[in-house]
């Protein structure tokens, strides 16, 4: 659907007669169209597959406005435009390529302009959202207590008890995500260096963010002591995160 916001703007169009008495103004009230390229959804970093195009009219008459002068600018999302500054056609179209900025979630820029008399006119907002990129690195974070449903954060564990560690994996830009290059996989994890008395409960478990998985852990041994656990995944070949965990004394 397209979408037309009409503008409180003002074109003075003259119009000469043999060099010598000049027409009075008339006044033009424009209008921009939405033609090509909102609400698009692409990876952060990236240029959005379509060009932004929009049209600008006469609201009275609807016909082509050229030569008005539109400015872009990026209003969230960290993004950015490949021109900024675009004159309507003789169709009255203007075109932009937007490139996606680190952020996750819901994108925005503007078409902007300054009226005749200087005042500051959005003519149209458009949005697109990021996705997170595929991961580059993961994190070994915790321990965790599993209470209900919910994972709890706690400062160290005891001897027998069952605690939780999270792999927690991020994009370039720090974004978590569930994405992986090369058709890998989150929950493929391997731990290749254990301190003695702990163990892997079990398989990988999906947090409620995507990108995040726990598993779950038992240390069988004395209490005062430190214990160090590495971590290795499919997803990211090459990367190891480690955490030492702070066993107490049975309580």
């Amino acid at each position: 659907m397209l979408d037309r916001v009409p503008v409180v703007a003002v074109l003075l169009v003259l119009a000469a007669c043999g060099g010598e008495s000049i027409a009075p103004p008339v006044e033009v009230t424009p209008m921009m169209t939405i033609i090509a390229g909102d609400k698009q959804d692409d990876t952060v970093g990236r240029e959005l597959p379509a060009a932004i195009t929009v049209q600008v009219t006469n609201a009275q008459t609807l016909a082509p406005l050229p030569g008005v002068l539109i400015n872009w600018h990026v209003v969230s999302g960290g993004g950015s435009v490949f021109a900024g500054t675009a004159l309507t056609d003789v169709l009255g179209m203007a075109r932009e390529r937007w490139t996606l900025g680190p952020i996750v979630g819901e994108q925005a820029m503007e078409a902007r302009m300054i009226d005749s008399l200087g005042n500051p006119i959005v003519y149209a907002r458009v949005t697109a959202t990021a996705k997170p990129d595929v991961a580059t690195h993961f994190d070994l974070v915790g321990p965790y207590h599993r209470v209900d449903s919910e994972y709890v954060a706690v400062d160290r564990v005891f001897p027998d008890e069952s605690f939780f560690l999270a792999v927690i994996y991020g994009d370039r830009y720090s974004n978590i995500t569930p994405a992986c290059a090369d058709g890998g996989s989150l929950d493929r994890l391997a731990w290749p260096v254990m301190s003695d008395g702990l163990q892997v409960v079990g398989s990988p478990v999906a947090g409620s963010v995507a990108g995040i998985r726990f598993q779950e852990f038992v240390y069988s041994g004395t209490g005062g002591i430190q214990r160090r656990v590495e971590v290795t995944s499919e997803c990211v070949p090459g990367h190891t995160a480690f955490r030492v965990i702070s066993v107490d004394y049975a309580p």
